[in-house]
């Protein structure tokens, strides 16, 4: 899986850099979290950063200097099962809409117990 990951990550950074590579690709132990760093040229760097946040959601996206070297770097945290899960819950709560659309359903369920008590009543 990680290397499919890297490989995905790797082609978003190749549409937009040709000299994109991967500088980096580790697991943390604390969380179990992929952390891939991609080595991006400086005029390309904002344009792989957008790229690779919207095509990986769920993962944190940031740009980093490499201190050594002073190469730009992307650095892509892909978050473990359960911590991926807890963000998507997180994105779908918080949508445009969904405010909306958790009244209609407390609503629905308020008048289905109405119904359901006056047709025990009768």
């Amino acid at each position: 899986m990680v290397r499919t990951a890297c490989e995905s990550i790797l082609g978003r950074a190749l549409a937009l850099d040709m000299n994109a590579s991967i500088a980096n690709v580790s697991r943390r132990d604390a969380d179990d979290a992929t952390l891939v760093r991609i080595r991006t040229s400086r005029d390309a760097s904002m344009g792989v950063l957008a790229a690779l946040r919207a095509a990986w959601p769920l993962a944190t996206v940031s740009l980093v200097e490499n201190a050594i070297d002073g190469n730009t770097e992307a650095q892509v945290l892909l978050p473990n099962d359960r911590d991926q899960r807890d963000i998507a819950k997180q994105l779908a709560n918080y949508a445009a809409g969904q405010k909306p659309l958790r009244l209609l359903a407390n609503l629905l369920i308020v008048a289905l117990g109405i119904a359901c008590a006056l047709r025990i009543a009768m």
